[in-house]
């Protein structure tokens, strides 16, 4: 995908490659019985994810009727696509057998995931053409064998909204179960905005 920073860029109507690949296993999972080994996406906590990548089992039975879910399911992503994302590209390929995470983590992690708010919130009435608030999906990250942190990041020029945006992203992940931390606001200056401030969410599963 074509990334960008999560303040600059956020208004562009970018895909973000975290979201997209939770739709797929959210999807894989409530039909074909997929289950989840790794999920691997973004690596900066302020830039629009471009590339994410999961490793996951599906049952030998479900094969053949999950490989034509996915080329109807990556058809349709590429629709999605066609005027965001020029350089669009998804694709799958046999993998070695791999452990699986257990399966009450995994139904938290993909909701979660799938739940999540990412992009604009909302736009200013004061100054036309500038987002007030947004949150961005940064990052999945499998760390070892027993923890899973997601990192997002929310940015408002009005403070009140975004703490109000942070809380709706904690509250998607207490509901999974997960233990979430938060860094300070940051302040930023836009080229054609007022301070904005920045809030930063780490969520361990």
């Amino acid at each position: 995908l074509s990334g960008g920073h999560s303040g600059d860029d956020i208004d562009k109507g970018r895909m973000n490659s975290n979201k997209l690949v939770a739709r797929l296993l959210w999807n894989g999972a409530q039909r074909f019985g997929l289950r989840l080994s790794r999920f691997d996406g973004g690596n900066l906590r302020n830039a629009i994810p471009r590339e994410a990548y999961a490793v996951f089992a599906v049952p030998s039975g479900s094969k053949a009727g999950f490989e034509a879910f996915y080329k109807e399911f990556a058809g349709e992503l590429a629709a999605e696509a066609k005027f965001r994302e020029p350089n669009f590209k998804i694709g799958i390929e046999e993998a070695p057998a791999a452990s699986v995470i257990d399966a009450a983590t995994q139904r938290n992690l993909l909701y979660a995931l799938v739940g999540l708010s990412n992009g604009v919130i909302e736009m200013s009435l004061a100054m036309p053409g500038l987002v007030e608030t947004s949150t961005n999906l940064a990052s999945v990250k499998f760390e070892g064998d027993d923890r899973i942190v997601v990192t997002t990041s929310q940015r408002s020029s009005v403070e009140s909204a975004k703490v109000y945006a942070s809380q709706m992203i904690e509250s998607v992940f207490a509901l999974a179960g997960a233990e979430v931390s938060h860094s300070g606001g940051v302040s930023r200056l836009g080229a054609q905005s007022p301070v904005q401030t920045v809030g930063n969410h780490g969520c361990q599963l």
